[in-house]
């Protein structure tokens, strides 16, 4: 009989020692602003990049900080259009014909339904979500790409 107390009680205590330790805080997701700026950090398997990213009314305007072969480089994003430009070159592509996988377009596409729809669902058929710290966007994940987002400022 003090067996079966002893090994019931170990389990019980066992058990009662799984739900200890770190106490999970569930934040309250992030609204973003309808305007603002912040920098991203793009990490998808060998991508490594950043870029300043402003969404204003017409779209966005981002400008690459890293890798350091494309730092300045900018990009003026629309529903219709994009337009490149580095140094005196500047290059308009139609959005429709830019690839779905493009990790600016991703970006950009996942954050403008975090402002209208909330911060998760699917953008190009692929699932995003937004996570926060402190009040403020922290990381998006969209598909497999990972984006560090810091320094958001709503405007």
């Amino acid at each position: 009989m003090k067996k079966i107390i002893v090994i019931t009680t170990a389990v019980m205590l066992a058990a009662g020692s799984c739900s200890c330790g770190k106490k999970q805080t569930t934040e309250k997701p992030v609204k973003l602003a309808e305007k603002f700026t912040l920098n991203a950090e793009f990490s998808d398997g060998e991508l490594e990049a950043a870029a300043e990213m402003t969404r204003v009314p017409e779209g966005w305007e981002i400008t690459m900080t890293a890798p350091e072969r494309v730092e300045g480089m900018t990009f003026e994003l629309s529903e219709m259009e994009c337009m490149a430009r580095f140094g005196e070159l500047s290059y308009p592509v139609a959005t429709e014909t830019m690839p779905d996988s493009s990790p600016l377009l991703l970006t950009a596409r996942a954050l403008d339904k975090c402002v209208l729809k909330g911060n998760s669902g699917t953008v190009t058929s692929q699932s995003y979500l937004l996570t926060s710290k402190d009040g403020k966007p922290d990381t998006l994940r969209v598909g497999s790409m990972t984006v560090t987002l810091t320094d958001y400022e709503p405007k």
